[in-house]
């Protein structure tokens, strides 16, 4: 069966924008960084979890489950917990820090999802709850309690495409998606110049109150976040080349990619702080934000620390779980 490859291509520029994304944040979140930061969080995410809640179909072993999200994710937030200076007794396992959030919420995607399905009008009821989640000020970073159950609508509603609802959307005419991701890209910024939407809105780690938001205003904001979402996850999947690029292979590695970038991304700005590096001048910014992101690529999506991890991870799991 010939292997899709849009998929891996969308990834490809997914896991490009999440790290690209992290290493120009270190430069400041605000002003044209903010512009950028939020056309960049309006989609790359949600579309990340489209394409998870899309593969999730087939049932999990549970060790396959578990080397892929939890044994990842104690290890991993652990160490960056210690490489942050936190004292042993500030170790949290429950509270999901820096990228590590996902994994968590990956695993209780995909443990629920198939009880989930068996609602009638999921999808439409994942986003009512989702924006409701905004309101309750208990739900963020514990357990990732508001990005589990806030960027859930996007893995149901990749979980309920069929590959056929996928061919559909590749009929419809390129230009309409490059119109709709135009026009989406367009209310981004907008959104954003007119201090409308807080750049923190698109992580939806923060209730409403904490984002100094009455709950009116905020169930608004997000419901629009998620209509932006769901256009530009649309148009990209019809635009999406199904062809093997020189860079496709990275597309089945974002997992080695993503888990490892923030041990590169944050010790270069470190070091460059540390001997007195300062930019201001944005387009230097990027260009440097892209050489860090070029070069997390070369680091953790090269074949051999993605074996290394993969191996590194079956070891850990096949130690841990119970051979039937």
């Amino acid at each position: 069966m010939k292997r899709d490859y849009s998929f891996d291509n969308m990834k490809v520029l997914l896991i490009t924008l999440v790290v690209f994304g992290h290493a120009l944040e270190e430069f400041g979140t605000t002003g044209k960084l903010g512009l950028i930061r939020a056309v960049i969080y309006s989609f790359h995410m949600p579309l990340f979890i489209f394409i998870s809640g899309y593969f999730s179909k087939s049932d999990a072993k549970p060790e396959k489950l578990l080397k892929t999200t939890i044994i990842p994710f104690i290890i991993f937030n652990t160490i960056w917990m210690f490489t942050q200076g936190n004292a042993i007794n500030k170790i949290n396992f429950f509270k999901p820090i820096y990228v590590f959030w996902y994994l968590l919420s990956l695993f209780f995607w995909r443990v629920t999802v198939k009880y989930f399905d068996r609602v009638k009008g999921i999808v439409i009821l994942a986003f009512i709850v989702g924006i409701y989640c905004g309101c309750i000020g208990e739900a963020e970073r514990f357990f990732s309690i508001s990005r589990t159950v806030s960027f859930f609508p996007y893995f149901i509603l990749g979980y309920k495409f069929k590959k056929e609802s996928i061919e559909k959307i590749r009929k419809i005419p390129k230009i309409y998606s490059i119109v709709a991701i135009i026009v989406a890209f367009a209310i981004t910024i907008y959104l954003n110049i007119k201090q409308t939407m807080p750049v923190k809105m698109y992580e939806l780690i923060q209730s409403y109150s904490a984002t100094k938001l009455d709950n009116i205003h905020g169930m608004i904001l997000r419901g629009t976040i998620y209509i932006i979402a769901v256009v530009i996850i649309f148009a990209l999947v019809n635009l999406m080349p199904d062809k093997e690029f020189p860079v496709t292979i990275y597309g089945q590695r974002t997992l080695c990619i993503y888990v490892l970038s923030s041990f590169v991304i944050i010790p270069i700005h470190r070091l460059m702080t540390n001997v007195g590096i300062t930019i201001e001048e944005m387009p230097l910014q990027i260009i440097v934000a892209l050489g860090i992101t070029a070069l997390t690529f070369i680091v953790t999506g090269n074949k051999y620390v993605n074996k290394g991890y993969n191996t590194l991870m079956e070891k850990i799991s096949s130690y841990l779980i119970k051979a039937k």
